[in-house]
């Protein structure tokens, strides 16, 4: 696991819920910059980036940065407001929820190059609300 990512980890206490409401663990944590990524001049520093699962919700964000850029701004505003609570929020994982639902319905047919679903199965795999409560 990267330095950055760990930082990110301590920082906000995460156990077992990234900042969009999937499951964590150090194995698959995975960093995602928030403002303007190190390698095009922006800061490595924790306040900018934020942990996501790896396989799950960093891919599907992206995915969704690709084919629908205001529910990317708008997840990134969201995840953006944990920063500032210092947490990660059931409120706020609730907007996410609900802004990813809309994506997929929107986009349930749609398939890549390749010809496979852009929508993957591992993206689907959300906590549910209660369970998130429960946990945080």
């Amino acid at each position: 696991m990267l330095y950055i990512t760990r930082v990110t980890i301590n920082t906000y206490h995460i156990t077992s819920i990234d900042f969009m409401g999937y499951e964590i663990n150090k194995d698959n944590a995975s960093c995602h910059h928030l403002i303007v990524p190190r390698c095009n001049g922006g800061s490595k520093a924790s306040c900018n980036v934020v942990a996501l699962n790896q396989y799950s919700s960093h891919p599907l964000l992206h995915t969704i940065e690709l084919h629908d850029y205001d529910k990317f701004f708008y997840i990134t505003k969201r995840m953006m407001e944990e920063v500032k609570l210092g947490r990660i929020d059931a409120e706020e994982i609730e907007k996410i929820f609900g802004c990813i639902e809309t994506f997929e319905n929107e986009h349930s047919g749609d398939v890549n190059f390749n010809g496979e679903p852009i929508i993957k199965e591992e993206y689907t795999k959300r906590l549910s609300l209660n369970a998130i409560k429960s946990r945080l």
